[in-house]
């Protein structure tokens, strides 16, 4: 016999209590939480709440319903087709990285270039002075940083479209980096990160990791760095020095992130290690079955895609699985927006709803798919089609 439980009704709080609760907090704070998705869904559907919302945001009762009707929108749009779409070809041999900066879209090759376009198609800028593929790049300002298998970084005037200069310390292909502040950090794969300022002075050399470094993620004062050797390593990058041991997985490591105060790490094990940086939260999931090479956090939420064709949403509060969703076909990447989880696997690119893991439409097919980026209001697509790279960029700002 199913033993039944006691229902019991939760303590509300009304509109005229929280508007006492929220007259406390400044109005930047509470204008920055509109971003989350679980305040916007409160809002949406509580009429009392949302009039004491902007009475103490600062937000007018207009600008909150165009915030949250611009997301219904886009919604609406993308099912129906409703887009503009932009299409050219990038004339390279490959795609190694795509990313979107100052509206301006970044692309690089193992052809040794990294190409710009604006969002009309237009070429607008080319890098070229590595002798070795471009693998991967960050910009900040006027500058471009790009990591090669030429065993250097560069540091590039965005302007004149020049090297600076070359940042020459490791011994194998510089295979990621980020720019955060006044630091550039890079990963390669002789084992080392090395960090430099942004003039492209050695500041520290990092050493710990005993195989190639996959993936870094930066927040605050903190790196988080995931080796082939297993390790998730937490660092102190500003004063170059080993906090300590994250999380250590059966096998090579492919992706790593760090929101707020949690660091998640997965890879060639299938599992997904949440923990908070002070380690008094520690939780795995075993709910893929391949390679797990993609995560995004998202409010209270981490979004995971594998491989094995599953994408994952955990809770990594409440330590929940929220959902499931079983593709039937390898993944090559994810992106996620306040309310979208799109997925690009080998042959289309797919979206989904982030709130309940519903379809809602394959936004394009193609021989093979390359690379997704997600900026404002456009999607962008890079992809293999009768022997030639393009990228596609999906529109929806002008509705």
């Amino acid at each position: 016999m199913l033993k039944q439980n006691k229902i019991v009704d939760k303590p509300r709080l009304s509109a005229e209590s929280l508007s006492k609760v929220l007259i406390y907090y400044e109005p930047t704070l509470l204008q920055s939480i509109m971003s989350f998705s679980s305040v916007r869904d409160l809002l949406n559907n509580n009429p009392e709440i949302l009039n004491a919302f902007c009475r103490t945001s600062g937000y007018s009762k207009q600008e909150c319903l165009r915030i949250l009707k611009s997301n219904s929108i886009l919604i609406k749009a993308i099912q129906k087709g409703i887009e503009n779409v932009v299409t050219f070809n990038t004339n390279q041999s490959d795609m190694t990285q795509l990313s979107v900066f100052n509206k301006l879209v970044y692309v690089s090759s193992d052809d040794q270039t990294l190409k710009v376009f604006d969002f009309n198609g237009t070429p607008v800028k080319k890098f070229i002075g590595h002798i070795g593929g471009i693998w991967t790049f960050d910009c900040s300002g006027n500058r471009v940083v790009t990591g090669s298998t030429d065993k250097t970084a560069r540091i590039w005037d965005l302007d004149s479209e020049q090297t600076i200069v070359t940042l020459k310390y490791h011994r194998s292909t510089v295979r990621v980096l980020k720019i955060y502040g006044e630091y550039i950090i890079t990963g390669s794969r002789d084992y080392t990160i090395a960090i430099w300022s942004v003039f492209g002075d050695l500041v520290y050399r990092l050493n710990g990791h005993r195989q190639s470094v996959r993936c870094l993620d930066v927040c605050d004062g903190y790196l988080a760095s995931g080796s082939y050797d297993g390790y998730c390593k937490l660092w102190d990058y500003k004063r170059g020095k080993f906090i300590k041991d994250v999380h250590k997985h059966q096998d090579k490591i492919y992706c790593v992130r760090i929101y707020n105060d949690y660091v998640a790490s997965s890879g060639f094990d299938s599992e997904v290690k949440i923990s908070k940086i002070d380690g008094s939260s520690y939780k795995s999931y075993k709910v893929h079955s391949s390679v797990v090479g993609w995560m995004d956090f998202s409010d209270n939420f981490l979004v995971s895609s594998s491989l094995d064709g599953t994408v994952a949403k955990y809770n990594y509060i409440s330590e929940t699985v929220d959902f499931v969703i079983r593709l039937g076909c390898p993944i090559k990447g994810q992106r996620l927006t306040d309310t979208l989880i799109i997925i690009a696997t080998v042959f289309d690119v797919r979206i989904y709803s982030l709130r309940t893991g519903k379809f809602i439409r394959t936004l394009i097919t193609a021989d093979l798919i390359s690379k997704i980026e997600v900026v404002d209001w456009r999607i962008i697509v890079g992809y293999q089609q009768g022997g030639e790279y393009k990228i596609s960029m999906f529109n929806y700002e002008s509705l």
